[in-house]
């Protein structure tokens, strides 16, 4: 699958920048993943590429609500030096454009659930001097069938181990090392919240069953309230 969607990339969104001839794959340095970031319910959802921004340390979905499977907004920072240069018209080279994520999903025991990739989305500008730059990748790090998987017998904590992939504009191929991610997954366990009066402001959520508890009227559409 890696093939295909590299081959996607060549004909499309990196035209020109010689995929046939890229340099050899960077296995971790450059490009890492630092964590996963809480978008923004009052601002349309929003995600921000800032690591002074909300996140969370750990995950929680309920695999009963909302489409069942744990949607994560990466913040995914570039440590490549800045090549280009303004007096000689040197174009900038280190930027990365994200184009692939492989999944690894193992149950709390360490035993392997799933495992699948997928194409995703994102650019990293270069740093500058001892800090990166930041961009933001989204991706399916936990998808149903894990999800459906682990959430019976009352519940269990998985690991998602996320590999990002990407090429610069330069056509070097780069790659983060693996990063785990805990995710409680369980079916009928996050409970909603009731609003004290039918007026009361709906609490706004992302992901339905993903990290925050929902507004009851939103879980129940034969709510008193609706």
């Amino acid at each position: 699958m890696r093939i295909r969607v590299k081959e996607l990339l060549s004909t499309g969104l990196v035209v020109g920048i010689g995929m046939a001839t890229m340099g050899c794959t960077d296995t971790g340095s450059t490009i890492f993943i630092r964590q996963i970031q809480l978008p923004d319910a009052e601002d349309n959802c929003t995600v921000r590429p800032d690591p002074a921004a909300t996140y969370t340390a750990a995950g929680f979905l309920d695999t009963s609500l909302g489409g069942g499977a744990y949607e994560a907004a990466m913040l995914v920072g570039n440590q490549m030096s800045r090549r280009g240069d303004e007096d000689t018209l040197r174009p900038e080279t280190s930027r990365v454009q994200f184009y692939e994520a492989e999944l690894e999903v193992f149950d709390y025991a360490g035993g392997l659930l799933r495992e699948y990739t997928m194409p995703v989305s994102g650019f990293a500008d270069p740093g500058s001097g001892t800090e990166p730059g930041w961009g933001v990748v989204g991706a399916t790090i936990v998808d149903s069938d894990s999800a459906g998987a682990a959430s019976g017998g009352g519940g269990q904590t998985v690991i998602a181990r996320v590999t990002i992939y990407g090429v610069t504009l330069g056509g070097e191929e780069v790659e983060s090392a693996p990063w785990d991610f805990p995710i409680y997954v369980c079916s009928g366990c996050l409970a909603c919240i009731e609003p004290d009066s039918c007026d009361d402001d709906r609490i706004q959520v992302c992901n339905l069953g993903q990290d925050i508890s929902p507004d009851c009227r939103d879980t129940n559409p034969n709510h008193a309230c609706n």
